[in-house]
């Protein structure tokens, strides 16, 4: 497959490496902190649990209980014209079911940037450790098991004022993902890499317009390629001060790769007289539309977030998924210290080639959340979260059940300018 992004080489054991968050922080740093403001939040959380699917299968059930330890800190430097914030936490997750279950997750977000008259220049660096039924679920609402999945990324951005209402902005991605276990679960290792390039344009102080052209490449150790391209034309408009909706439609078109190895047999008649080593590849594409919508509302005491999309997917063993999502997010504030929170989610995920088409399902998620501010440091809560995966080539749903209740501890922010 011909491809306009460069040859590339995975990275591999890079995400246990320690020497990896020094760079990271040390990229992230754009100015001495002795000329910059800034601030850092630590937070500590202690969760107990249950879950009586905690692979999320349709059969050989794990129910267990859980108890995790998160500290993290929040972190924000900044100058006149330059600065940088992220955040890193842990997560030590213990079962009692199983102690081969246990889990030491971790996340790093740095995003930094550089303002100039009329440019601003960003660069944004992660790293995750978690399991496949975490972000990966969360994001795709595709996990066939449950195993660690180690992920770094950067991307650089850029964007520029054309004028006070127009603006144009750039960026490019990288990511290079990895899996434990892969040969027991299907999963393999992949890297991404995406390039962006948008226009927006204020119309009315009410009204924006965009044109935005995406182009993504992938290539997994299964030895499946694939390439996405994809243009969309956006509005967005402010109906009052409490209202706000954005509609984006386009057009995609992706192509796949799958070279497979194979043998060419020589014969005599009956009698085989040679092996000759070969390759097999097969290629197809397909074109399909792709959406983003949304309609956002603020009420009194609370808020409310009405979402759709469709767009394709690569981050399932790099292999390519148009990826239908709706969600809605409301929140409402009972009292000065006690506020409810209910996120609902569906999932349509299907392959765009042959070779996916058994990973195709719905995903299901309903959770209602409470959270109650007992002072200023101190904060506890409590959710149920409700998960089905239905599948289109078995009967068998995968459905979970779990119920948590965490207590926080955020200290005193600690900030200093000079």
């Amino acid at each position: 497959m011909s491809s306009w992004y460069p040859e590339h080489r995975s990275v591999r054991n890079t995400l246990i490496n320690p020497r990896l968050y020094l760079v990271l922080l040390g990229i992230a740093s754009p100015v001495p902190a002795s000329a910059a403001e800034w601030q850092v939040q630590p937070t500590a959380r202690l969760s107990v649990g249950y879950n009586d699917n905690l692979r999320l299968a349709t059969g050989n059930k794990i129910s267990t209980a859980e108890v995790s330890f998160s500290p993290s800190a929040t972190f924000r430097v900044l100058t006149p014209s330059s600065g940088a914030s992220g955040q890193i936490g842990f997560d030590f997750r213990r079962f009692d079911e199983d102690s081969k279950l246990s889990e030491d997750n971790l996340k790093l977000q740095v995003d930094t940037f550089r303002q100039t008259e009329r440019s601003r220049f960003g660069l944004n660096l992660g790293a995750v450790r978690d399991s496949t039924l975490d972000t990966q679920l969360e994001e795709t609402g595709i996990a066939f098991d449950r195993i660690q999945r180690e992920k770094i990324a950067i991307s650089p951005g850029w964007n520029h004022s054309l004028d006070e209402r127009t603006s144009l902005s750039a960026s490019y991605s990288y990511s290079d993902v990895q899996y434990e276990n892969t040969g027991q679960a299907g999963f393999f290792d992949y890297t991404q890499q995406s390039t962006q390039l948008s226009l927006t344009r204020v119309l009315t102080p009410r009204t924006s317009a965009s044109l935005t052209l995406t182009g993504s490449r992938s290539s997994n150790d299964n030895e499946v390629e694939s390439e996405n391209l994809n243009a969309q034309a956006g509005l967005s408009y402010a109906i009052n001060e409490t209202l706000s909706a954005s509609l984006a439609a386009g057009a995609r078109r992706t192509s796949v790769d799958i070279t497979r190895d194979t043998f060419i047999f020589i014969r005599s008649g009956n009698n085989v007289i040679g092996i000759i080593p070969s390759t097999d590849k097969q290629s197809s594409s397909d074109t399909g539309l792709t959406l983003s919508a949304g309609v956002k509302k603020s009420f009194l005491r609370g808020d409310m977030l009405l979402s759709a999309s469709r767009d394709v997917s690569n981050d399932i063993n790099g292999q390519p998924f148009e990826v239908t999502r709706l969600t809605s997010v409301s929140s409402y504030r009972l009292n000065e210290t006690l506020s409810f929170r209910l996120s609902l989610d569906f999932f349509n995920s299907q392959s765009t080639n042959p070779i996916g088409t058994a990973l195709d399902r719905k995903f299901y998620r309903a959770q209602p959340e409470i959270n109650w501010t007992l002072d200023r440091e101190w904060s506890l809560s409590a959710y149920y979260a409700y998960r089905l995966q239905a599948f289109n080539d078995i009967s068998d749903d995968a459905v979970q059940n779990t119920i948590y209740l965490t207590l926080a501890y955020n200290w005193p922010r600690l900030s200093r300018s000079r």
